[in-house]
C-alpha cells in the first residue's frame, strides 16, 4: 500500500466525518488547512463533491489525526486495508470467475441474512457443478474482498490446520493485527472485533464436504 493510492469514504464514513470535524469546532476550510488538504479533497470525503477517482491515502491520515479519529472511521476497513486473493487459490479463483454471470438473487438473499443476523452461517447447497464454487470466488472478488478458503481433495488442501494457518494469515494481512501469530479463530476474530467493533466479519468457504475428518466426526 503506497500513501499515494486512492481510497473512496464509505456511506458512514462520510457520516462520521462530518460528526468529527464538526464536533471539533472545524469549517471545512479550517479543517483541509490544519491538515493540509484541500478543501475539494474534505469535499469528496463529505460526499458534497463528486470523487470518481478516489482521495489519496495520505490525505485520508493526515484529517483523521487532526480529528484524532482512525482512517477507517472515514473509509471501510476493507478498502484500507485491501486483501490479495490468496497465492494458493489465484488460479481457481480466476478460472472460476472466467466465464461467471448472473445468480444476483443468491447474492441479495446473502445480504438479507447479513442485515438480518447479528451472526450465523449462510449455507448454499446444490449439487456437483452447480456453480457454487464459482458463486464463492465471485463474492470474493467482485462482491466483498475478505477472507476465503477453498478446500481441494485433489491437493490435499482439505485439512482444519490448513485452513487455520492460511486464515490467520488473511486475517493478519486484512485487519493489521499484531501478536496474533499463533492465535486460534476465536481468538483473531475477537481481535479483529475488538480493533473494528462495528465491521462485520464475513469468511467465504468453499467445498465443506470435502474437509478430512477424523472417523465419526
Amino acid at each position: 500500500m503506497l500513501q499515494s493510492d486512492k481510497v473512496q469514504s464509505s456511506a458512514a464514513g462520510k457520516i462520521k466525518l462530518r460528526e468529527a470535524y464538526q464536533a471539533a469546532s472545524f469549517t471545512i476550510e479550517t479543517l483541509a488547512t490544519a491538515a493540509k488538504v484541500s478543501q475539494d479533497t474534505v469535499k469528496r470525503l463529505l460526499g458534497t463533491k463528486e470523487c470518481p477517482n478516489g482521495v489519496e491515502r495520505w490525505a485520508v491520515i493526515n484529517i483523521a489525526k487532526v480529528l484524532q479519529i482512525e482512517p477507517t472511521a472515514i473509509v471501510d476497513p476493507q478498502d484500507w486495508y485491501p486483501q490479495q486473493l490468496p497465492q494458493e487459490f489465484r488460479s481457481l479463483i480466476e478460472e472460476k470467475i472466467r466465464y461467471f454471470c448472473g445468480r444476483k438473487f443468491v447474492f441479495d438473499k446473502f445480504d438479507e441474512f447479513v442485515n438480518s443476523n447479528p451472526n450465523g452461517y449462510f449455507t448454499i447447497v446444490g449439487d456437483a457443478g452447480m456453480g457454487k464454487s464459482a458463486i464463492a470466488a465471485n463474492y470474493v472478488t467482485s462482491v466483498r474482498r475478505c477472507p476465503c478458503y477453498f478446500n481441494i481433495l485433489a491437493e490435499g488442501r482439505n485439512r482444519a490446520e490448513l485452513f487455520l494457518d492460511s486464515i490467520r494469515q488473511q486475517l493478519i494481512n486484512f485487519y493489521d493485527l499484531s501478536d496474533a501469530g499463533t492465535a486460534d479463530l476465536p481468538t483473531l476474530l475477537a481481535k479483529v472485533s475488538q480493533k473494528f467493533p462495528d465491521e462485520r466479519i464475513i469468511i467465504v468457504i468453499d467445498a465443506l464436504d470435502e474437509v478430512e475428518q477424523e472417523a465419526g466426526a
